[in-house]
């Protein structure tokens, strides 16, 4: 039988190489696995790309926007598990995506180092990173929202 090493990421639940026959890893490859999707809206290109780098090398399927608006072009035609988003934004506030990600069932997490700009029964909603924030720390509250 023929076979292929494959590297299952740890958000489809592997954490090492596997050997599988070679048919199930056309079947895999196929799309019959979907990873976690996520909407990141961050408005810095070094910081969004830092974040998104580091969710997908996680395992996780990662749409980028740098605004409000793309953001809900993007969860208007896409389905998502999670909707990350920056707390100030060029058109905007994370919270208001957040607000609409809530509206579609989508759980939302807010990523910012100005939490004090925003009244606290509007952060209470939501969990909340502070920047600078560490990969280690951000793919585990990814995690924990994911989880519920």
């Amino acid at each position: 039988m023929r076979t292929q090493r494959l590297k299952i990421p740890r958000a489809a639940g592997g954490n090492r190489q596997q050997r599988l026959p070679f048919d199930c890893v056309a079947v895999i490859l196929a799309g019959v696995i979907q990873l976690p999707r996520i909407l990141l809206v961050e408005d810095d290109d070094g910081v969004r790309v830092l974040m998104e780098h580091v969710l997908i090398g996680d395992g996780y399927e990662v749409d980028p926007a740098p605004t409000i608006a793309a953001a809900r072009t993007l969860i208007g035609r896409k389905r998502y598990d999670l909707v990350l988003a920056d707390g100030v934004l060029p058109d905007g506030s994370g919270i208001q995506i957040a607000e609409e990600a809530d509206r579609r069932g989508i759980p939302a997490m807010i990523v910012t180092a100005y939490a004090f700009r925003f009244p606290k029964r509007d952060l209470a909603h939501y969990t909340l990173l502070l920047k600078p924030v560490r990969p280690a720390e951000l793919l585990e509250a990814v995690k924990r929202e994911l989880a519920r």
